[in-house]
């Protein structure tokens, strides 16, 4: 996958597709598509789920750690093992505007069933946000045709809204993206380059926390680079305080997704009681 950069080069925007980088000692050097190459003390890499840092630093990639102290530096190589994407179904997105269905414009939904889940989300101005879950295989193309039918068939014995709000939803206005997460890893600081946020810690849409830990990644990494000035020093100080909220972000939110969409029937009728019994505890 091909990876876009913006970076200062004197004193303008410089915008190509990242291709390959070289970490030594005191400089990264970045290759473009074009042929341009850059050098940098740092890099922050941001490119998300299929980032070529993190696929290169953790794929046998041998990156030189420096360690600082007073009065010198010290490098050594580390080797890393390859770390794949995880796949955890398939889901289709759609925002309607022109309808009829009454729901509460305060209250979002998701409803959990065998065949899938289905999440309602009011917006301003009476439109509605939506999104459909089902387990499936990667990348399959059976089910990246399907269409407002097929989807309708899968919901038409959920709540009435849910399918009322597929049939009164466009086919063009459909997404369709499998969903992926990362198994946790170990490490977001390699010497002179640090992993933020998909591209250190991509984790499923179940608990609403993407966007919100590359913020809180960009907040961190700030802080620590003020505080240090070196930005070795400073990307070993961001993972150690990002690396356990972020793992556990993860783990939460991959065991949510696997919950919601059990299709054992025994299973649904345990989970359905063990989560009966705590909502009633705390009410």
């Amino acid at each position: 996958m091909k990876i876009s950069f913006s970076t200062c080069l004197n004193g303008s925007f410089y915008c190509s597709f990242c291709v390959d980088f070289v970490q030594e000692q005191d400089r990264v050097t970045i290759s473009f598509e074009d042929g341009e190459s850059i050098s940098s003390d740092a890099v922050v890499a941001a490119d998300g789920i299929n980032s070529i840092f993190r696929r290169k630093v953790s794929a046998g990639f041998h990156s030189k750690v420096c360690r600082l102290s007073v009065d010198s530096v010290s490098c050594s190589s580390h080797h890393y093992t390859a770390r794949q994407e995880r796949h955890a179904g398939t889901c289709w997105r759609a925002v309607i505007s022109d309808h009829e269905i009454v729901i509460d414009d305060l209250v979002a939904t998701e409803t959990w069933g065998p065949s899938g889940r289905f999440g309602i989300v009011p917006l301003a101005g009476g439109k509605i946000y939506w999104f459909a879950c089902v387990k499936a295989k990667a990348r399959d193309s059976r089910i990246a045709k399907y269409s407002i039918p097929d989807l309708h068939s899968i919901f038409r014995d959920f709540h009435r809204r849910i399918p009322q709000i597929i049939q009164t939803t466009d086919h063009e206005s459909l997404i369709h993206n499998d969903i992926l997460d990362i198994k946790p890893i170990q490490q977001y600081a390699f010497g002179r380059i640090v992993l933020l946020g998909d591209a250190a810690h991509a984790t499923t849409p179940n608990l609403g926390q993407g966007a919100g830990q590359t913020m809180e990644d960009a907040y961190v990494l700030a802080r620590c680079l003020d505080a240090a000035g070196d930005p070795v020093m400073a990307f070993k100080e961001y993972e150690r305080k990002r690396l356990g909220r972020t793992r556990k972000i993860i783990k939460m939110s991959n065991q949510i997704g696997r919950i919601a969409q059990l299709e054992n029937k025994g299973l649904i009728l345990l989970r359905n009681f063990v989560l009966s019994k705590s909502l009633l505890q705390r009410a």
